[in-house]
């Protein structure tokens, strides 16, 4: 198993980040990262106004998948999620029109204790953790605050232990970097952020030749789900179910009208992420309708 340590972190997603560790196809690779304040308000008697970093979401890496050209598609299956002992959160004025009545921000730390949030003594929420920034290097650089058909900060829940990410190659080695992990966050991540935290990704990266995306699918036990980013909801929704029906298509080889007609009867949408930065769409369909024939 290889490891990347958390002091190997980048800003943006780009072609350019020279790689800070090499593996093969199949090879095991843990992340370590930090959160997306790069750890800096965990400390007690930290403050927004002196101590938030100038930039937010450090993702750890790249890592450089040998054989994996433009075209491919990589492979990340997510084995194992680790996060530490604190949490931090913001609560302060929305940014997406949610009328919270809150007039400024303050910076709420969360203990994790026996795999629950500690809030108060009398609300204690298990923990689902979570990948909020995952992707490889587009053609053109962007800042992993963001997010496309490269990855990046999708905020999607379903980015969690136990299933596979699939995203499209760009260019060489792919360049995957991980990072703004989260404990717990709610679908939509209205309050404009989740539940931050540092720790342990542990991933097997693959590269597939034959299998063609144009943006980021997730498999998990029971559900294929495509996503997609755009600048408003009804957007991403229609891509995201433009990726479904091409899912339906070529991976469960539905003609164009019975895979129309599924979509409409058993497709799924779901908010993964709202903000001034791009809305987050997914779509989910159970994964037995792509093995029926």
């Amino acid at each position: 198993m290889y490891r990347i340590t958390e002091e190997n972190y980048r800003y943006k997603f780009s072609k350019d980040n020279t790689p800070v560790l090499y593996c093969d196809c199949g090879d095991l690779v843990e992340f370590n990262t930090l959160d997306c304040f790069s750890n800096k308000l965990i400390p007690e008697g930290t403050s927004l106004e002196k101590d938030a970093p100038r930039n937010s979401n450090p993702c750890t890496g790249p890592l450089y998948i040998r054989n994996a050209k433009p075209g491919d598609t990589l492979k990340v299956e997510i084995q194992k999620i680790e996060v530490g002992e604190i949490g931090v959160t913001l609560l302060g004025p929305s940014e997406v029109n949610f009328k919270n009545g809150l007039e400024k921000f303050q910076i709420k730390r969360i203990p994790i204790v026996h795999g629950h949030a500690v809030l108060r003594e009398d609300i204690k929420l298990p923990i689902k953790p979570m990948i909020g920034v995952i992707g490889v290097a587009p053609l053109k650089e962007v800042p992993t605050g963001l997010s496309g058909h490269y990855g990046g900060n999708m905020d999607c829940s379903q980015v969690k232990e136990g299933v596979s990410l699939y995203l499209p190659v760009f260019v060489e080695g792919g360049l995957l970097l991980i990072g703004d992990l989260h404990a717990l966050m709610g679908e939509g991540e209205i309050g404009g952020n989740g539940l931050e935290i540092n720790g342990k990704v542990l991933v097997k990266v693959s590269v597939l030749k034959e299998f063609k995306i144009t943006g980021p699918h997730i498999e998990s036990s029971d559900k294929w789900m495509t996503l997609a980013t755009e600048d408003s909801l009804e957007k991403a929704s229609l891509e995201a179910a433009s990726m479904m029906l091409n899912s339906l298509m070529n991976k469960g080889k539905y003609s164009r009208e019975d895979a129309n007609l599924l979509i409409n009867l058993m497709g799924n949408l779901k908010i993964c992420k709202l903000g001034s930065y791009g809305c987050t769409v997914r779509m989910e369909i159970t994964k037995d309708l792509l093995s029926k024939h």
